[in-house]
């Protein structure tokens, strides 16, 4: 928000109980419902698209709130959760022949308010892959799955020149502040 503190200017507080409420590693266009008069119920965050059109959510967003009270001698113990959970994908099995053309994760909304309850509709977050050794490694961060609905993995491969679609339901949610690691054979014949 500020370059340099040169510009930042101290406030008196009248005595009382105040509320703040941290963001972090949020960009300004991935926010909504900032508004005068606004509670923290309002406020929305929401995924971006890359210049592909593809939907991502780059690095992970930290939200927390902490109440201070002006005129008691109190230590501040504020704390910051990940709105987010993490994906690392490992994808083996590919034999001459078969390319794996993108793997996409269903089942996570659009956007989420303050509190990481699912505000929109669900999306489709394409999660960057890349060849290590012999296994296809990808890694993605991504809003809590929706409550009405497992996490999905859409997998599509080219084999000897035909597209070919696998959605795969995982046993569970995408959660925040938790890392998940799904480790995917592809077995086409199966």
């Amino acid at each position: 928000e500020y370059a340099d503190l040169s510009s930042v200017s101290s406030v008196k507080l009248p005595l009382g109980t105040y509320t703040f409420a941290y963001l972090s590693n949020v960009d300004r266009e991935q926010i909504s419902g900032l508004t005068e008069g606004a509670t923290l119920e309002d406020v929305i965050l929401s995924l971006q698209s890359d210049e592909n059109g593809e939907t991502i959510l780059p690095g992970s967003i930290f939200s927390g709130t902490d109440k201070i009270t002006v005129g008691e001698d109190k230590t501040s113990d504020a704390e910051l959760e990940r709105m987010v959970g993490r994906l690392d994908i490992n994808v083996s099995g590919l034999k001459k022949g078969m390319e794996l053309q993108s793997v996409t994760l269903l089942g996570s909304p659009k956007a989420v308010r303050f509190d990481g309850t699912a505000e929109d509709t669900k999306a489709r977050l394409k999660i960057p892959m890349n060849e290590d050794e012999e296994m296809m490694k990808g890694q993605a961060i991504a809003f809590p799955t929706c409550v009405d609905s497992l996490a999905r993995l859409e997998f599509v491969l080219l084999v000897d020149g035909e597209y070919q679609t696998y959605v795969s339901t995982l046993k569970n949610r995408v959660e925040a502040n938790k890392i998940h690691t799904i480790n995917a054979k592809i077995n086409t014949s199966g």
